[in-house]
């Protein structure tokens, strides 16, 4: 369970009492269709934007946005009241989004620019390959080859597509592009921000 530092105050006859406001426990969010990431102390939307959460499952299909869209819509929707009472919900940033992978095979591992053993065999050891991000940072690259697909927990996620979903990253080398993250195979990478593609929200878990 984590909690709000926000505190409710009560006065009554000159004396008053301060108790802490908790927020919902984890097991809460998930019947309401969120997720509390420990590892990151995010909390994601279970569905993709314009799926319907059902206390059980995603139903229905996800909307398809341009990448400008996207923001656009989200930033319509605080606008307007936000969703399941807050208005901090957000298009993910390419570092945050990329923590929702999850490889059955494990990373894809470098191999020296992919050269091939004696055997013909491609090597499966190895340092893990690893992309750059806009920010300076580095994340595994992508899922081995073999993983299954989506490559993310379809338990806590369920009725996800296995295509690209957009990330509030801009490239940092190609102006008209953005980060995405491929959940067919765990790839991070870069979308042209005229296609269509997904859009899972995330807010700060507080």
């Amino acid at each position: 369970m984590y909690f709000k530092s926000t505190f409710s105050i009560v006065f009554a006859v000159g004396v008053f009492i301060v108790s802490p406001v908790y927020a919902e426990t984890d097991a809460q969010l998930l019947t309401k269709g969120q997720w509390h990431d420990p590892a990151t102390g995010l909390v994601w939307m279970r569905c993709s934007v314009g799926q319907k959460w059902t206390g059980k499952a995603c139903t229905g299909e996800p909307t398809k946005f341009t990448w400008q869209k996207a923001l656009d819509v989200v930033a319509a929707l605080s606008w307007s009241g936000g969703l399941a009472g807050r208005t901090d919900w957000r298009v993910p940033a390419i570092e945050e989004l990329s923590t929702l992978r999850k490889c059955s095979k494990g990373w894809r591992r470098e191999t020296e620019d992919d050269k091939t053993t004696v055997e013909g065999q491609v090597a499966t050891e190895g340092n893990i390959a690893t992309e750059e991000l806009p920010n300076g940072q580095s994340v595994p690259s992508s899922c081995a080859e073999g993983s299954s697909s989506p490559t993310l927990n379809t338990a806590t996620f369920p009725n996800t597509k296995s295509v690209g979903y957009w990330t509030s990253t801009p490239d940092a080398t190609l102006r008209s592009y953005a980060k995405v993250v491929l959940f067919s195979s765990g790839t991070v990478g870069s979308g042209d921000k005229s296609y269509d593609g997904y859009v899972r929200l995330v807010r700060t878990g507080q």
